[in-house]
C-alpha cells in the first residue's frame, strides 16, 4: 500500500483527474474502436428511421426507460441487439 501511495503522490491534481477519467473510460467503454461501435450500436438517426419516430419521441422513450441509451463521447447510441429485439417482437411503447 505504501508503494502505491508514493506513486500517487507524484501526480498533480489535474494529472490525477485525467488518470481517473481514463480509468473510468477503460472500465465503462467496452467498444475500443469506431468499427466496433458501428457494428454493435445504433445511432439516434438510425433509431429514428427504424421506428419512424422523431427526436422528442426518442427522449420520451428514454425517460420512460422503454429504451436505454449508451452515451459515448457526448453522443447517444443504443444497443443494436436491444433495438432489433424491440422491432422483431413488435413491443409497443405505452
Amino acid at each position: 500500500m505504501k508503494k502505491l501511495e508514493k506513486k500517487l503522490m507524484h501526480f498533480t491534481v489535474d494529472e490525477f483527474r485525467v488518470l481517473l477519467k481514463q480509468l473510468f473510460i477503460d472500465f465503462t467503454y467496452p467498444y475500443k474502436n469506431k468499427k466496433s461501435i458501428d457494428n454493435n450500436m445504433v445511432t439516434t438517426r438510425e433509431l429514428y428511421e427504424i421506428f419512424d419516430i422523431t427526436k422528442p419521441t426518442m427522449y420520451k422513450w428514454i425517460d420512460a426507460k422503454f429504451i436505454h441509451p449508451i452515451k459515448i463521447g457526448g453522443k447517444i447510441y443504443f444497443d443494436r441487439e436491444s433495438v432489433n429485439k424491440i422491432k422483431k417482437e413488435g413491443i409497443k411503447y405505452k
